[in-house]
């Protein structure tokens, strides 16, 4: 067997891809899994075909080529030299038989907690590779989209809301582990990338999670130990029937991690269609369409009517369920007149985009805190070890408030410029 995968390997490879992929996909596939893995992989291949269910084939719109990715190696032979993974690693990982991320969880605002996949420093220096070399390209997103592109920002994605009288929210409910393995595979092919290098691609920016398994103890008892090959044989993750014979709960299918440098592209190139669908609908009532990552606003500019509205929201809940996600009902909103009309941070109705008074009022608190105590008291008031914490966090907020009103953020970046200059530097150094 070429590349160390044993026939073991190749049957769940080859299985588990067969349950996803249409036979006549399977064909145009077939070269590259034999280059890659042997001769016999081909039979595991058709026999996943038969047990699982075929998907939809390569997307008919046409959609921009990704001419950079054919510049990925062909052949898994071939993979080295300047990337960073290494040919061995990058089999383990197209084989499933580890797990190179570390997850943890940040608080959020709500209470709940957001889950961050870590990928380990190997595969995240390659995943960065990948981003930098091959998806970095204007025509991985569509222009409707915000987020993860170099030379957009959020402040960007508000502007087009600009002095609306109606807007929409939607969220979509976890939008990246939403994204599976399948679907970054068939967004790859509706770009022209060549199949191996999709399959490659779709395996490297997604992530199958190790779960402890519980056996049941009738079953264990058949075993003389935990660590037996026959116990092992059994644990195989690609194997179609363990969730039979053990009656584990696990996903199968790989997803897009919320922390790999690639997640954010590979959202946007996965979610184009969804993104040409809902801004030829918002074309055709009228509407501004943005999207910042999970994130989906409609504005409108004229009259409206909240029954018009509310049909806005089914007909595009209707278009981003077809394309296989769910709204987090929660957090979406109709925004009308006279309504708190926020969007990502950024109050954009009449007279413009404006910082909401609340985060105004905080902003002046702190000001108002470091002239009459200083910094330092000021950030131990606070429960900040480093007295140049809170000059970074005002600094960076006026900094963002001055692209949103300048207006208001010029004069405080000025007395904070005085401050710093009077408190933090020695008046010897002082000019």
């Amino acid at each position: 067997m070429k590349s160390g995968l044993s026939r073991r390997d190749c049957f769940g490879i080859c299985l588990y891809w067969g349950r996803l992929l249409q036979p006549q996909a399977g064909r145009r596939l077939r070269p590259y899994l034999v280059s890659v893995t042997g001769g016999d992989m081909w039979n595991h291949f058709q026999l996943g075909n038969q047990r699982g269910r075929t998907h939809s084939a390569l997307s008919s719109s046409p959609l921009p080529r990704l001419e950079a990715v054919e510049r990925l190696p062909g052949k898994l032979k071939d993979f080295g030299g300047e990337y960073p993974l290494g040919r061995a690693n990058a089999a383990k990982i197209l084989r499933r038989v580890y797990d190179p991320y570390e997850t943890f969880s940040i608080p959020k605002k709500d209470g709940s907690s957001r889950h961050i996949s870590a990928p380990m420093p190997d595969i995240k220096k390659f995943q960065s590779l990948i981003l930098m070399k091959f998806l970095s390209g204007p025509e991985v997103a569509h222009p409707s989209a915000f987020a993860y592109i170099k030379g957009k920002s959020a402040v960007q994605c508000a502007r087009v809301h600009e002095n609306a009288r109606w807007a929409i929210k939607l969220d979509i409910k976890d939008f990246f582990e939403s994204i599976d393995e399948k679907q970054v595979y068939w967004a790859f092919r509706s770009r022209g990338v060549s199949n191996f290098r999709s399959f490659f691609l779709a395996r490297f920016t997604t992530r199958l999670e190790f779960q402890p398994f519980e056996v049941r103890k009738s079953i264990r008892e058949k075993f003389s130990g935990a660590g037996t090959p026959a116990l092992r044989k059994y644990k195989i993750v690609q194997r179609h029937s363990l969730l039979k014979k053990f009656s584990v709960e696990r996903r199968r299918i790989g997803y897009v991690p919320q922390g790999a440098p690639t997640s954010g592209q590979i959202s946007n190139l996965v979610f184009y269609p969804l993104d040409e669908k809902l801004s030829a609908y918002a074309k055709s009532i009228k509407a501004s369409y943005t999207r910042y990552a999970d994130d989906i606003v409609f504005s409108f500019r004229s009259d409206f009517s909240r029954i018009e509205a509310d049909l806005a929201l089914r007909n595009a809940a209707r278009i981003i369920s077809a394309g296989g996600f769910k709204l987090n009902h929660a957090k979406t909103r109709v925004l009308k007149p006279g309504s708190r009309m926020q969007v990502l941070g950024v109050l954009i109705d009449s007279p413009g985009l404006r910082v909401p008074p609340a985060k105004k009022s905080l902003l002046d608190k702190n000001l108002r805190a470091v002239e009459k105590f200083g910094f330092a008291k000021h950030a131990e008031h606070i429960g900040e070890a480093r007295t140049y914490t809170v000059l970074n966090q005002i600094h960076g907020f006026l900094m963002w408030a001055m692209d949103v009103e300048p207006s208001w953020a010029t004069p405080r970046l000025r007395k904070l410029s005085k401050l710093a200059q009077d408190q933090l530097i020695p008046k010897s150094e002082q000019t």
